[in-house]
């Protein structure tokens, strides 16, 4: 019970992310985020989680949303922005370096 107490709060960090990520390889609407974070990660997601974080994304900037018809429906198309670009970098160069020395002093004990 303890590790997926664990596991679930280390993956609320990481949700950002994960789904700019997502974003960053091509434009998604929520409902494939949502599936393709679950592939990725082997957890359920729930509307509820995905939802706030882009609106969340897209009222800082990295993201846009864009309505397009998909069929009879209308899906919002996320894409990342310039800004989101040079975000996502920064999180990547700060986790290649900063992580890797703490799993390292975290395994030496």
């Amino acid at each position: 019970m303890e590790a997926n107490n664990v596991a679930k709060t280390l993956m609320k960090g990481f949700n950002k992310p994960l789904i700019l990520c997502l974003i960053e390889k091509r434009g998604r609407h929520g409902y494939d985020i949502l599936k393709e974070l679950g592939k990725m990660t082997g957890r359920e997601y729930k509307p509820s989680i995905i939802y706030p974080i882009l609106h969340e994304l897209e009222r800082e900037g990295y993201i846009v949303g864009n309505w397009v018809s998909k069929g009879e429906r209308r899906l919002k198309l996320y894409e990342i922005t310039g800004k989101g670009r040079d975000f996502l970098a920064a999180i990547k160069s700060f986790f290649s370096l900063s992580l890797r020395e703490f799993i390292n002093d975290l395994l030496r004990g």
